[in-house]
């Protein structure tokens, strides 16, 4: 048995704000179609605790979410490794990321002051922990074919395991459900200004009304940096369609779940990763090549590309050596969410599961986004996530940090 305890809280900005994820999109948005959520799950078990926190949005700042996490340590005493904070990476939320030219945050929202985003997520977890009963937890496994590789290079791999965990009363209902899925949140393009939760918030409100006890539902991005929907546009529509799907594949397969062991534990590290070092040609160099791609091009998004070029060239007399991931690993009865603070191509996760031999997840975009992390080959071959992603993140390119380096160091958390 766990003591469960779960909530959801509107953080939905009710003002224009600057919309994150695209250099190509003209600011700000212009309206709502649906609303964005944080959502809290709280467990005890074995004399553990965990407090997982996940919103509709593209993402935490690392500097933020160890913010939050010192709150709730003051508050509810709860230790860094007990808290894990996600994000869906909807591109149609509101700035949370200081990525060069994709929107600016806007401090009435996030910031380490007063501001909506603290407000809400402090009191989701306190609704949260406040609100706990008993559960036993079911695990099952569904498929999607949903999700494709976008790059089109040799090392193509899609991941198309919808992993599922319900926390279920003595009764039949759900207190809470944890899903987990591998596609970029880009339904929704560049072209579209108006806040959505894209497919995972579709998929969430199918399966609240599907399921009794109208649950709290954690809709996890797996491993993604290089998965999108078949198409990335601006039709609401289809993004409701395949996102209600993405809900009736979790619903469906609940019918044949199997009860989950007890057990807890959640364990965090941070693994370095060192940064090439680039002097002042070097770095003109790498930006070139993006600027090459726009020469000629007066639209206003390869001016916000130029000028993020020139922005990624002027940061890099302060750059430190040096970035470090969180890697944080929580077990469930034998049922592992392994969280990393970046953009993780979908091989990581069939290696996971491979090396711990039982069923196993990864959580993209958990406690930080930092940059995209790929296999070895992908990065002879290059691409947008490694030749130009960089610049957006303010970053110098990620050397050959492989994802087999990853999942070593995702044992050791």
């Amino acid at each position: 048995m766990y003591l469960t305890g779960a909530a959801q809280i509107d953080i939905t900005p009710d003002w224009p704000v600057d919309l994150c994820g695209f250099v190509a999109r003209e600011q700000p948005s212009t309206g709502i179609h649906d609303r964005l959520y944080a959502r809290a799950l709280y467990l005890e078990g074995g004399g553990k605790r965990l407090l997982w926190l996940h919103a509709d949005l593209l993402g935490f700042p690392g500097f933020y979410a160890d913010y939050i996490k010192s709150l709730l340590h003051e508050c509810d005493g709860l230790e860094e490794h007990e808290v894990m904070i996600s994000a869906t990476h909807t591109h149609s939320g509101p700035a949370t990321l200081p990525l060069f030219e994709c929107g600016e945050i806007d401090p009435k929202y996030l910031s380490l002051d007063d501001c909506l985003l603290t407000r809400q997520l402090l009191a989701v977890s306190e609704a949260a922990m406040r609100d706990t009963e008993p559960t036993r937890a079911w695990h099952c496994e569904g498929k999607s074919d949903l999700c494709i590789d976008r790059r089109g290079f040799s090392t193509a791999h899609v991941d198309p395991i919808v992993g599922v965990v319900g926390f279920r009363r003595e009764d039949g209902s759900y207190k809470a459900v944890i899903a987990n899925y591998a596609v970029h949140l880009v339904a929704m393009g560049g072209a579209n200004r108006m806040i959505s939760a894209d497919m995972f918030g579709a998929a969430s409100r199918a399966i609240q009304g599907a399921l009794p006890g109208v649950p709290v539902v954690l809709f996890t991005a797996g491993a993604c940096g290089n998965l999108n929907p078949p198409e990335v546009g601006d039709d609401f529509p289809q993004m409701e369609r395949w996102g209600g799907g993405l809900g009736d594949i979790v619903v469906a397969s609940l019918k044949g779940a199997e009860a989950v062991a007890d057990g807890l534990s959640s364990s965090l590290i941070r693994q370095t990763v060192p940064f090439p070092t680039l002097t002042p040609t070097t770095a003109k160099e790498f930006a070139d090549r993006l600027r090459l791609e726009v020469e000629g091009n007066e639209s206003p998004t390869a001016n916000r590309i130029r000028k993020a070029c020139d922005r990624w060239e002027a940061k890099r007399e302060n750059q430190p050596n040096s970035l470090t991931v969180p890697i944080q690993t929580i077990n469930i009865g034998g049922i592992r969410f392994v969280g990393i603070g970046g953009e993780i191509f979908s091989i990581v996760t069939p290696l996971l599961r491979r090396h711990f031999g039982t069923p196993t997840y990864t959580v993209s975009y958990a406690n930080d986004v930092i940059a995209y992390f790929a296999p070895s080959a992908a990065y002879l071959e290059g691409g947008y996530e490694l030749e130009s992603a960089p610049i957006f993140f303010g970053t110098p390119p990620i050397p050959m940090y492989t994802i087999e380096s990853m999942m070593l160091a995702s044992t050791r958390a």
